[in-house]
């Protein structure tokens, strides 16, 4: 049991009053900050040959498989803010669906040390795909099997949002076919 669990009067006899133990002390550890950033994200999808494609790009810093994603822009709501960030990173316009699909939480190097970002995420129906687009001599993106996509993103709970909705994705892609 933890001290802080027990009633004032009992912490009193662990750390009476005006003992170190007692005060408060609050040093910052500068490379760790508590800030959650909210992101959205697209999980966006076309009918392809083989069946249902997603698009991942490369983050800018890691190179690293991600999903089109960004800071919530004030104004906006999640799902227009991911729109917004499907194009700038990707180059790709569709039908955002709402409401999400899920959530999943990633820490990055931050300003201040480390910061975690809590990402809503949404379907995306991609109707246009451009060839020039905002971000395009900073990332690559690339059309692949939901398997494949689950498999080259790094974070563990994006890899099973991806699984989970692969079921809705095919069904999306064989109505708009048919």
């Amino acid at each position: 049991m933890r001290t802080k669990d027990l009633p004032s009067v009992a912490r009193d006899v662990f750390h009476p009053p005006g003992s170190l133990a007692s005060m408060n002390f609050n040093f910052k550890d500068e490379s760790v900050s508590n800030d959650v950033i909210p992101q959205s994200a697209v999980v966006a999808f076309r009918a392809g040959r083989d069946g249902p494609e997603v698009l991942l790009i490369t983050s800018r810093d890691t190179g690293r498989w991600v999903l089109p994603k960004g800071n919530i822009k004030s104004g906006l709501s999640a799902a227009k803010s991911a729109a917004e960030e499907a194009f700038e990173e990707a180059g790709i316009f569709g039908k955002v669906m709402t409401p999400s699909v899920g959530r999943y939480k990633y820490s990055k190097s931050g300003g201040n040390g480390r910061v975690t970002c809590k990402v809503e995420v949404f379907l995306m129906a991609v109707n246009r795909i451009k060839n020039d687009w905002p971000e395009k001599s900073e990332r690559k993106r690339k059309w692949m099997t939901i398997p494949k996509a689950a498999q080259m993103v790094h974070e563990r709970k994006l890899s099973s949002l991806l699984h989970r909705v692969a079921s809705r994705i095919e069904a999306k892609t064989q109505s708009k076919a048919a």
